[in-house]
């Protein structure tokens, strides 16, 4: 046998786990060898260290004891521990039926962006704060009502997308309430 066989061999031999043929090769070689024989007397004596302390020291037999109630532990901290997408379950659905709704809603019924209110044909006014848009003058704060003229109102309607719904305004007689739709521009 080569010398790079036998220090291959070398901590098998001094555990004992070689063959006998194999064991009686190994001790031929270190007969003849001097590097293989140096190497062999440093592999025993980390061997016979390694057998004193396994003497000296006991092994611990209440290891497994001692960690299993840590593993259970953060077993059950980790159990606590709900993700994100967890908690997100919960309410996720509901979100989703809420907007499944509104945009059914928005798509059945297209003047949902409507704003309906009733006039009086006798009593054409509007807010102060949209007055100053249709040349009318007032001396009263902002969100008060103004008088304005029928022209002027029909003009601002006009001009605003606003229409009178379900009705022409000249049948109408003085002081019939017709529901008025505002159009919401949309930018």
């Amino acid at each position: 046998m080569s010398c790079e066989e036998i220090l291959s061999f070398l901590p098998l031999h001094i555990g004992g786990d070689l063959t006998l043929d194999e064991s009686a090769s190994v001790e031929a070689h270190l007969k003849g060898c001097n590097s293989c024989s140096a190497e062999m007397d440093a592999y025993q004596l980390s061997f016979d260290e390694m057998q004193i302390q396994a003497l000296l020291e006991p092994a611990r037999c209440g290891l497994w004891a001692d960690l299993e109630p840590r593993l259970d532990a953060a077993d059950a901290i980790a159990s606590l521990r709900v993700s994100l997408w967890r908690r997100m379950s919960v309410w996720l659905p509901a979100v989703a039926a809420v907007m499944a709704v509104a945009m059914g809603l928005r798509l059945l019924l297209p003047d949902f962006g409507q704003t309906f209110a009733p006039i009086r044909l006798d009593e054409t006014a509007i807010a102060a704060n949209t007055a100053d848009e249709i040349g009318a003058t007032s001396a009263t704060a902002a969100g008060s009502l103004v008088e304005v003229p029928d022209a002027e109102l029909d003009q601002f309607l006009l001009e605003n997308g606003a229409y009178l719904r379900g009705a022409q305004r000249s049948p109408l007689a003085e002081g019939d309430a017709v529901p008025v739709s505002v159009r919401r521009r949309r930018f």
